[in-house]
């Protein structure tokens, strides 16, 4: 069947948008639905809001062909001057944030390098990645005295593998630790007995609270008293009431 045409990201104009950005992104995807010179400068009015929408408008009679719509758009909307302060200002402020991967850290810090300076040395590229990455890799990093972004990148990833792979290793025993400490004065290998043992209080439980039985659940010695409570307290949450018998 026929491919599928991409719809290009929409421009206002406004002072947080970037006209040169969003021609680039244009014309991409304007290569992909092959659309020629003209079919783009028909189609760009539908992709133009707020500020860039009446701007087009009230111009529309100038752009007699793409390329001079391009370099009028640029000339108003792209402002290099003003694209290069946004990036200085981003930069000084610029710190990975807390749930932030790497790559998104990075890989922002590096556009905004390039922005800012087209042809930044590597050195310098890697001093602002380092003024604002997390505690922990800012100490691995310097420690390791990388050249290049890539291998920053590379350091960065085999760090993030080994912190997961550690906090997955410290899951497991604190889980073995805690099902452990479930029992009262119980072996920590004796874990399948205790299993069992909370199986027959939940039952136990469950038909006291559906009025099934009168009576408490036995007290089970080998579980702790805090545990025997919080079974209770589960079951009646997820249990429907049930009406006293009169």
């Amino acid at each position: 069947g026929a491919v599928r045409q991409r719809d290009p990201t929409i421009f206002s104009g406004t002072d947080d948008a970037d006209g040169e950005d969003w021609l680039a992104s244009y014309e991409r995807v304007s290569a992909y639905n092959k659309w020629d010179d003209v079919v783009k400068l028909t189609n760009v009015i539908f992709y133009l809001t707020d500020v860039a929408n009446l701007w087009f408008r009230n111009h529309e009679a100038d752009f007699t062909t793409w390329a001079a719509l391009k370099t009028s758009l640029t000339d108003v909307f792209g402002r290099p001057a003003v694209r290069t302060l946004r990036a200085e200002q981003r930069l000084r402020s610029r710190a990975q944030q807390n749930g932030e991967n790497f790559t998104s850290y990075i890989e922002d810090v590096v556009d905004l390098c390039k922005r800012l300076n087209p042809s930044m040395s590597e050195a310098d590229k890697i001093k602002h990645i380092l003024k604002g990455i997390e505690d922990d890799a800012f100490q691995m990093l310097v420690s390791k005295d990388p050249q290049t972004v890539s291998d920053v990148v590379s350091l960065c990833q085999s760090y993030d593998e080994l912190r997961k792979q550690r906090h997955a290793t410290r899951r497991v025993i604190c889980s073995d630790d805690n099902l452990s400490s479930l029992a009262v004065g119980g072996p920590a290998n004796d874990q399948p007995t205790l299993l069992q043992h909370i199986k027959q209080f939940v039952r136990e439980e469950v038909a006291r609270q559906l009025s099934l039985v009168t009576s408490q659940p036995a007290p089970t010695p080998s579980l702790s008293p805090s545990i025997q409570r919080v079974i209770q307290e589960q079951v009646a949450e997820v249990l429907p009431p049930t009406n006293s018998p009169t």
